[in-house]
């Protein structure tokens, strides 16, 4: 067993010699060189780890704290190998090579980081399990398999990566960051997904309880009974349609701008066209078919909608039902519609 500090430092595992229990402490950097091997290292907050090509880490602990300037860091290269290993509070793993049978905890205290995996371009990810409060990041390039978001726990895609027909379960959340695409997604009850901006959704199917934040762009999302859509800071929603019991809302936070195009609202659904206090929402193109509402200005937002047609639902502008800051320009009605 040895410390690793920055007088020692840096430590290096060479071919055909295994440590065990090492510790890793601040300003500390240990090094497994092809065929070497490091059992139950522990990397504490400011230490790092790095599994060179051939070498071989297993049982590694990674505990920071609970800045990002004090976090715990394993970098897996390409060719390199790690079984098993613990993230805490603080630590991030970075896959190049391979991970397995990996778990990411959440952080330690309220307002401190949370465990951190990323697969980068050419890693590979089998088994990791993450639980509350932990993020499992994956790049383009990235090959995962098996993973497990447990409750509370999260997913990150990020540039380059593609998702295809996943399902965001009760209790965790799927973040698309810039330059990421889901496709197919899945949102259930209490599962949240956010849409960063960069980031584009296609598809999506949110289901009773689940949520959507839109930052970037989504396209053709379905919004079930007790489903809801947000559009925030900018974001996007293209084609859209809004079941019985579903809610899309575009724009809903003081200044918060959001753009729905397209929008098709159902019998039973209701789009919210700017919706709180200096919230600017804008609805181009929708189409409210029978037993739909579109409320335009609400709670003291501010919402504009553009050549909309009313197919037998119904348009609330300005202070109608006690809303207020609405526009409409350029709808299309039968003679039966409301506005």
């Amino acid at each position: 067993m040895t410390t690793v500090n920055k007088s020692n430092s840096p430590f290096n595992v060479s071919s055909g010699v295994t440590t065990t229990d090492d510790i890793v402490v601040s300003g500390g950097s240990m090094f497994v060189l092809s065929g070497g091997t490091a059992d139950a290292t522990t990397v504490s907050s400011g230490g790092l780890l790095t599994v060179d090509s051939g070498g071989k880490a297993s049982g590694t602990v990674l505990v920071g704290g609970t800045t990002s300037a004090k976090i715990a860091i394993e970098t897996v290269s390409a060719g390199g190998t790690d079984l098993g290993a613990q993230l805490s509070s603080g630590g991030e793993q970075k896959v190049f090579g391979i991970t397995s049978g990996a778990t990411v905890f959440g952080a330690s205290s309220f307002g401190a980081l949370g465990g951190l995996q990323i697969i980068e371009s050419g890693g590979t990810e089998s088994g990791t399990t993450v639980s509350s409060g932990g993020t499992l990041e994956l790049l383009g390039g990235a090959i995962a398999d098996g993973f497990v978001i447990g409750s509370g726990g999260s997913l990150e895609i990020a540039s380059g990566y593609v998702l295809k027909n996943y399902a965001v379960t009760s209790a965790t959340t799927l973040d698309v960051a810039s330059g990421g695409t889901a496709s197919g997604t899945v949102v259930s009850s209490t599962g949240m997904e956010n849409v960063n901006a960069g980031g584009t959704d296609i598809g999506a199917q949110l289901s009773a309880g689940a949520e959507q934040f839109v930052y970037g762009s989504a396209t053709s999302t379905t919004v079930f009974n007790g489903g809801t859509q947000n559009l925030d800071s900018g974001g996007t929603a293209s084609g859209t349609t809004i079941s019985s019991g579903g809610t899309q809302i575009d724009a809903d936070a003081f200044g918060d701008t959001g753009t729905a195009i397209g929008t098709t609202i159902a019998n039973g659904g209701v789009q919210q066209v700017g919706f709180f206090t200096a919230a600017q929402g804008t609805a181009i193109s929708t189409v409210i078919e029978s037993g739909g509402t579109q409320e335009i200005g609400v709670s003291g937002g501010a919402g504009t909608a553009v050549s909309t047609t009313i197919a037998g639902g119904i348009q609330y502008v300005g202070d109608e039902a006690g809303f207020f800051g609405g526009a409409a320009s350029g709808w299309a009605a039968p003679s039966d519609a409301l506005q």
